[in-house]
């Protein structure tokens, strides 16, 4: 550990990546304003592109890793090079690395020796491995121990061969690298919020053991993990901002007096308000403490006030212990999969969409007995005909064929192609299909997943550097105390639940114009509301509901 920093003015972090695929210009927004990070985090990875990443590596070994990690640093090529030149270079933190971390150090390393020399060729660079866990849960007790964290079933009953295994690691790989002196540090499946905790950590010095500055870590790295969603992205009150387009990135600065601050470069548009923040703290979240590799953050006195326009303070963090496990994702090759899709135009959607199913299902099973061998078969209505429809457009709806199955002839063209496209002559009318049906059409694999929890003390990480033989190894902490009743998250259920009817008359509106929301993006099974929007205080509450469910799926 780096000797404790106290006297150190707040750290500055921006972030610039919530996802495979966010906008390329966002490592240079960050870096073309008038505050000055000194850290720079992105978190790239998700259970999706994991498999991605899976599936390109079976093709070419040195993929593997999210491409549009260096097509950023391209594009932020006259800033980077402004901060090298100025020896003013931020560090950079990231999860990129996904199933190939050391390939991306490699490229990453050579695209800065290219472009910039010797002074890119003396940039530190390191890339931390241990997440893969694959060979950990073939042993025999592994097996049984982990359960799924929804059906509670032990992975040995799991009736896929796991093909990926990856532990959600913690954030002191990151601060080993950073202690060593690495300039840019890149890991696989870190948690989101961890490369934010380790940046601050290695700034102040902190210890293992001072849960409530992690938990300070862990909450503003949760805050900004989602990059534009705290400036404005996925907000209910988005009709506020006025150049809704290019919005800004966020930027943490966190002090060593327990508060963290939100903000974004000045000019670039977003908003960064209350709201947006107390809108992000909810992002999937189970209630009111927050499970991490290493602390468990209280979230219930939390306060979050304005400090000033797009500046929002967060304050009363709370730190416990961190749990015995760690969140472990596994994936299998599940099967193949296939869809295609039609529209149905006018008057009597429903019972077009109901007509057409009939009809499918029939042919499916009549004609290539496909019906019975296929683990699924959806066919959805998306959407209905407007009221007085103006435009085509206006009066459309989408009928959605969607089909899975264990093996690939199961989707073959004639068992599920054919039996789906031959009632064109007979369907409702206005049938049109989507012409791209050849292609979607044909099965393609999928993966499945199986969410688990994995003993820490299985999991090491390892810290390496390019062109260095170095190495050092870094084990989570080891917790051995069993969660007392305080850390397990509350029951929700209505207490003392009042009848309706007490509250006089009432008129219908929409939810959504009195309360703000935000839900996990992965199709989580709860909503969490926010405050009312416009009301006052500062305090921080969670609202569960589990009754909007039908909404997410």
């Amino acid at each position: 550990m780096a000797n404790r920093q106290e006297d150190r003015r707040p750290i500055r972090i921006g972030s610039v990546s919530a996802y495979s695929g966010d906008r390329l210009g966002s490592l240079a927004s960050v870096l073309s304003g008038p505050i000055e990070v000194d850290g720079v985090v992105g978190d790239y990875l998700a259970e999706m592109n994991l498999s991605w990443r899976k599936t390109e590596m079976s093709r070419d070994p040195s993929q593997g890793y999210d491409p549009t990690f260096i097509e950023s640093l391209r594009v932020a090529s006259n800033p980077l090079g402004k901060r090298l030149n100025e020896a003013n270079f931020p560090k950079i933190v990231v999860n990129a690395g996904a199933l190939n971390p050391r390939q991306l150090a490699q490229d990453t390393w050579q695209f800065f020796a290219s472009e910039f020399g010797d002074l890119g060729k003396a940039l530190k660079v390191a890339y931390i491995t241990g997440d893969d866990v694959l060979n950990v849960i073939q042993d025999q007790e592994a097996q049984t121990d982990i359960r799924h964290l929804t059906t509670g079933e032990t992975l040995d009953k799991w009736p896929y061969t796991p093909v990926i295994a990856n532990a959600y690691i913690g954030q002191f790989g990151f601060v080993a690298a950073l202690n060593a002196g690495a300039d840019i540090v890149i890991a696989g499946r870190t948690t989101d919020a961890s490369s934010t905790q380790a940046l601050a950590t290695w700034w102040f010095g902190w210890g293992p053991e001072e849960y409530d500055n992690h938990a300070m870590g862990l909450v503003t790295g949760h805050i900004i993990e989602c990059g534009n969603y705290v400036t404005g992205g996925n907000f209910c009150g988005f009709k506020r901002i006025e150049e809704y387009y290019d919005l800004a990135y966020p930027i943490a600065e966190i002090s060593k007096d327990g508060y963290c601050v939100i903000t974004k470069q000045p000019g670039q548009n977003g908003l960064v308000d209350v709201d947006t923040v107390r809108s992000q703290l909810m992002y999937e979240i189970q209630g009111r403490y927050y499970y991490n590799p290493d602390v468990i953050a209280d979230l219930s006195l939390l306060e979050v006030v304005t400090e000033g326009p797009n500046r929002v303070r967060v304050s009363g963090f709370r730190g416990l212990p961190p749990p015995e496990t760690l969140k472990v994702a596994i994936q299998a090759y599940a099967g193949y999969q296939a869809e295609i899709l039609v529209y149905a135009m006018g008057l009597d959607i429903k019972e077009k969409a109901r007509s057409f199913e009939t009809q499918v299902r029939r042919s499916l099973m009549s004609e290539a007995k496909a019906s019975k061998n296929l683990r699924r078969l959806d066919i959805q209505l998306l959407g209905n005909c407007a009221p007085d429809p103006s435009s085509s457009n206006a009066a459309t709806a989408v009928i959605r064929v969607f089909a899975q199955a264990e093996a690939e002839e199961l989707l073959s063209r004639s068992k599920f192609e054919y039996p789906v496209i031959q009632n064109v002559g007979q369907a409702f009318p206005g049938f049109t299909p989507n012409l791209e049906y050849p292609r979607t059409s044909q099965p393609r694999p999928y993966f499945t997943y199986f969410p688990g929890l994995i003993d820490r003390s299985k999991v090491d990480m390892e810290v390496r550097w390019i062109n260095s033989e170095d190495m050092v190894k870094v084990r989570h902490k080891s917790v051995r105390t069993s969660h007392p009743e305080e850390v397990r998250q509350e029951n929700y259920e209505p207490r003392n639940p009042v009848n309706l009817d007490a509250f006089g008359p009432t008129v219908q509106v929409p939810l959504g114009h009195k309360v703000f929301a935000r839900s996990g993006d992965k199709g989580a099974n709860v909503t969490t509301l926010n405050r009312f929007p416009g009301s006052s205080g500062s305090n921080f509450r969670i609202f569960i509901a589990y009754t909007f469910s039908f909404l997410i799926y």
